[in-house]
């Protein structure tokens, strides 16, 4: 006769417990706007490769509206994503639900605050709880995937052009431009163009980002344009899609 202790967490054998990991497959902890260095850091194994999911979660500690201006809390996480002696990393954005998928049979996942100043005056120090989990399976299917937003508005006087980097290895196989007035009026047809171009500048494409959600981000793609085609000026956002 088998000799099978119970454990005290959930009175199951020792023997029918099943461990997937090792290392520490989740973490959470309090970082301050404008702090750069201090990190939250996870570094897990598992017994078998597969497609796991990271789950990340953010709660402010310290209002986010009261004055002065708040510089806007942004918070970034890299993903490396291992198997076989290869290395996928991922970049993403942090917001409340966000989430990502890899196939992997070991996972490092650093979080750190990229809160940028904004403005001549501005308020850092704003702490808040970011946590992250990850877990075996597969993440839902949304329409809109894992984000990456390295700037906020981008404001061009009219008649001028800026250009962006489009971020390489790390995922980036989408792009969504979003644009308006400051005063909110409706923005006349050919007013505003996006084109993505190669490192020679060459034109890969090029169209109005009122037509589109999600465009695609062309093979050879490295940069971005935005044309402000309009006699006032235009604000811009762009947000790009990250595979997973």
């Amino acid at each position: 006769m088998t000799n099978r202790s119970k454990d005290t967490a959930g009175g199951r054998s020792d023997n029918l417990v099943e461990r997937w990991v090792t290392g520490q497959p989740s973490g959470n902890k309090t970082l301050v706007s404008g702090d750069t260095a201090n990190t939250l850091g996870i570094q897990a194994h598992f017994l078998r490769p597969g497609t796991y999911t990271a789950y990340f979660t953010f709660e402010p500690l310290d209002s986010l509206t009261a004055p002065p201006t708040i510089a806007p809390v942004r918070i970034e996480a890299t993903i490396e994503w291992m198997v076989g002696g290869n290395t996928v990393t991922r970049r993403v954005s942090i917001v409340n639900g966000t989430s990502i998928q890899g196939v992997c049979e070991s996972v490092r996942i650093v979080v750190r605050d990229v809160t940028v100043p904004v403005g001549a005056t501005v308020t850092l120090g704003i702490r808040y709880n970011v946590s992250v989990s990850v877990a075996p399976g597969a993440r839902g299917s949304y329409e809109t995937p894992p984000i990456l937003c390295e700037s906020t508005s981008i404001s061009i006087l009219a008649g001028n052009v800026f250009v962006g980097a489009i971020p390489q290895n790390v995922g980036a196989k989408s792009i969504l431009v979003m644009v308006a007035t400051p005063s909110g009026v409706p923005i006349a047809e050919q007013a505003c163009q996006v084109a993505q171009v190669n490192s020679a500048f060459v034109p890969l494409g090029q169209y109005d980002p009122r037509a589109f959600a999600w465009a695609p981000v062309l093979p050879g793609a490295s940069n971005f344009q935005l044309f402000n085609n309009s006699p006032v000026t235009l604000l811009f956002a762009v947000v790009f899609g990250i595979d997973g």
